[in-house]
């Protein structure tokens, strides 16, 4: 089967303990396929969607280069970066293998994204010269979001380099969106689909990475804001998102971690996400490290899961 994701911090118990079975509910391979048609794919089809608006509206920008189709580009940007980070916690399988945070959503450097573009020669930038030949720190949404929003955006965006690489970055995006979205349906490289992965994941190895993916991603939304980027995120929207995609995760697994135990891990996800929508950073951060402990000890315990999480695992920079 494919998708033997390397995670060395992550070992799921041989022996899961009979507190851990819930045997008035549905199976964990029941919650799983659930989790992957109902929850995970949603998202996924809503970053391509989002994306593929993406395209369009940049496109537009440099057709006619105005501030009404430059305040369309932005608003484009970050409703699809709102879907992205909405994805983050629901990234066990293909997000992880392809490692598409490095292609959506990475920390940028203006720097370098300058140079780049005003070295380059006319014509030869490409989404294939973004998707292949350019760093990380050079492509992706948080370059977008810089580039619409420079003072100098409509001089910019007569300038057909800026314009290649405006559009050729918001192309890549939403190729790899779509990548993502076939993986989990059709499989990109001839393999299983990944909703199919999960459907049949009879030795529980997906539900423990999915816990500890969630508790990675709770974890850095504990933690304080990261300013050392040229180009940062609105922290407070940003981390709402995030908690939005956990709501659906911890809905989808309900089933197996009991009335109480769900309920209460239910209500503390809404108080972070509410917390971060009202802008209350330092709420919804104390909010998260509630979460995080929820799920590392009493949801790990009911489901048998050993949590190998520690603050050097994972290449996220969020």
């Amino acid at each position: 089967m494919r998708f033997a994701r390397t995670f060395p911090a992550v070992v799921v118990a041989l022996g899961l303990v009979a507190t851990a079975c819930n045997d008035d509910g549905p199976s964990r391979t029941d919650v799983l396929g659930d989790y992957a048609t109902d929850v995970a794919l949603p998202r996924y089809e809503l970053l391509a969607s989002t994306a593929d608006d993406l395209v369009a509206a940049v496109d537009a920008a440099c057709a006619a280069p105005s501030d009404e189709t430059v305040a369309t580009a932005r608003a484009a940007v970050e409703e699809t970066r709102a879907s992205w980070l909405a994805t983050t916690v629901v990234a066990t399988g293909p997000i992880m293998e392809r490692r598409s945070e490095a292609v959506i959503d990475w920390p940028v450097r203006v720097a370098d994204i300058e140079k780049f573009v005003t070295g380059a020669e006319p014509d030869s930038i490409t989404a294939d010269v973004i998707a292949n030949n350019v760093g990380a720190d050079t492509r992706g949404l948080l370059a977008l979001r810089w580039l619409l929003s420079s003072d100098d955006i409509i001089e910019r965006l007569a300038d057909p380099l800026w314009c290649d690489y405006a559009g050729s970055t918001a192309a890549v995006v939403s190729d790899e969106s779509r990548l993502l979205l076939d993986d989990w349906t059709v499989s990109f490289d001839g393999g299983d689909p990944f909703v199919d992965v999960l459907a049949a994941d009879t030795g529980n190895t997906w539900l423990g990475m999915l816990v500890n993916d969630s508790i990675n991603v709770v974890h850095q939304l504990s933690e304080a804001p990261d300013d050392s980027t040229d180009v940062t995120g609105d922290v407070a929207p940003d981390r709402a998102a995030q908690f939005a995609g956990l709501g659906d995760v911890v809905t989808a697994i309900g089933p197996l971690l009991g009335d109480d135990l769900a309920g209460r891990l239910a209500d503390e996800v809404e108080a972070a996400q509410a917390a971060f929508a009202a802008g209350d950073v330092e709420g919804g951060r104390a909010a998260a490290a509630e979460v995080e402990a929820t799920l590392a000890t009493e949801v790990a315990s009911r489901l048998g899961v050993t949590i190998g999480f520690s603050d050097a695992d994972g290449d996220s920079a969020g």
